[in-house]
């Protein structure tokens, strides 16, 4: 399986009005389709890891795979009118439920296991901007880390899942815990995050290239740590770099993560980072 690099969890779409391109409106029809994604590294070829299945311009279901080739998992997506509403995992008893402000924004998002809230995530915005998370997790966080499961992965840029590990282990509580999430942009990109744990903090600096990101208006799940997603669900351009300053009680590091690609026309084929590789085919 993939080494973990940046990486965050649940599924949701969204899409971006013309007047503000960063609201979110849980809408998600994107240009180019993903039909299929798979992987590589330096110890194991290409295999597939997602299959994607759309009825017009909905998608209903992505089918995830081991590098044996035997489907780990499937996300089926509900959705009310043309909007996202829910994502369930059957495998898991896993699921994640959007709600909308009268202004059609993303406002909250809860994920549940077997039946028990686990997080919450509260969106606001400045304006039309989204500006602000804070999440909370209810239960100990070692149980959502068993199970894999992060319904920030492709909500944002490439966001690093050891890092909100190590912020949630870092706070005296083991549940209850509140991670408040700070977006800044440039134009229609995520130009910084910054996360506050208490006594833990980090801040990602991101770089872009002038190509379309297909992800755009996409947010997912996918149950294993190890997968490295799509991520960067917000932004109109792919992330090239990331640098990632921590910091615990005055100690501080930094660290810089870059992502390579090659592109047929506007979209990426290929995404490279770390020794691995992604290889997306649309429809």
């Amino acid at each position: 399986m993939k080494k973990t690099f940046l990486i965050t969890a649940l599924i949701a779409l969204v899409v971006f009005t013309s007047c503000n391109k960063n609201k979110i409106d849980g809408v998600y029809n994107p240009k180019e389709k993903i039909d299929k994604i798979y992987w590589s590294n330096d110890d194991i070829s290409k295999c597939l890891l997602e299959d994607w299945t759309w009825k017009d311009k909905q998608l209903k279901t992505i089918d995830y795979y081991s590098s044996d080739g035997t489907i780990e998992s499937t996300n089926r997506f509900s959705y009310n009118g043309d909007r996202l509403i829910q994502v369930d995992n059957y495998e898991s008893d896993a699921c994640m439920k959007y709600r909308y402000d009268h202004k059609d924004r993303l406002s909250e998002a809860t994920f549940s296991y077997n039946g028990m809230l686990m997080e919450k995530y509260d969106f606001e915005y400045d304006g039309n901007e989204l500006s602000d998370i804070k999440w909370t997790i209810y239960e100990d966080w070692a149980l959502s880390n068993d199970n894999r499961m992060n319904p920030l992965r492709y909500m944002l840029p490439e966001l690093s899942l050891e890092s909100i590990k190590k912020a949630a282990k870092k706070s005296p509580l083991r549940s209850n815990v509140v991670i408040e999430i700070d977006i800044d942009w440039e134009g229609n990109n995520i130009s910084e995050l910054e996360y506050d744990a208490g006594d833990y903090s980090e801040k990602l600096v991101f770089e872009y290239d002038n190509k379309k990101n297909p992800f755009r208006g996409f947010l997912g799940l996918y149950f294993d740590e190890l997968i490295l997603v799509h991520g960067n669900f917000a932004s109109k351009n792919n992330v090239t770099k990331i640098i990632i300053t921590e910091d615990y009680k005055g100690i501080s590091a930094t660290d810089t993560e870059v992502i390579s690609y090659t592109y047929d026309g506007k979209f990426p084929v290929t995404r490279s980072y770390d020794g691995s590789t992604d290889y997306f085919e649309y429809e």
